[in-house]
């Protein structure tokens, strides 16, 4: 199933996380979506929007 596939994928990651907010150094995880240039402006407002 491929949710359980991603679940699965999200928890190896998490488990590597090691950053320290005092010191700003470790590893974290990000998710990133990257945005035709054409539809950026769009796009931020829907982000505005959401935050």
């Amino acid at each position: 199933m491929k949710v359980s596939f991603l679940l699965s994928k999200a928890w190896n990651l998490i488990q590597n996380v090691d950053f320290d907010v005092e010191t700003c150094e470790g590893k974290l995880i990000t998710n990133l979506s990257y945005v035709d240039r054409s539809d950026l402006e769009e796009s931020i407002e829907i982000m505005k929007k959401k935050l």
